[in-house]
């Protein structure tokens, strides 16, 4: 499986990539700061497709924050490589 992250992924020009993304065939990543609602919904528009995905809260702003998200998930998948990141955020 080929993995993307898209920072700001939950709206928009962002929302349109992720899209894009799953239907070329990757698993999404889904960032968003404070708009949960909005970032479901756009990972339930992936599912549509017969994408996948998942979503993940960080704020690109914060250091602190974006080494805490990306770190757990490298841990819960150490076998896993993002192979394209979009900074949309």
């Amino acid at each position: 499986m080929k993995y993307a992250l898209v920072t700001g992924g939950s709206r928009g020009i962002g929302r349109a990539i992720c899209i894009k993304l799953s239907e070329m065939g990757y698993y999404v990543l889904v960032n968003y700061a404070t708009n949960e609602k909005e970032a479901q919904k756009t990972l339930a528009l992936i599912e549509q497709a017969k994408g996948q995905g998942e979503i993940m809260q960080f704020d690109v702003a914060s250091e602190t924050s974006v080494e805490n998200a990306l770190g757990q998930w490298i841990q819960q998948h150490p076998d896993k490589v993002i192979e394209v990141l979009i900074n949309n955020a």
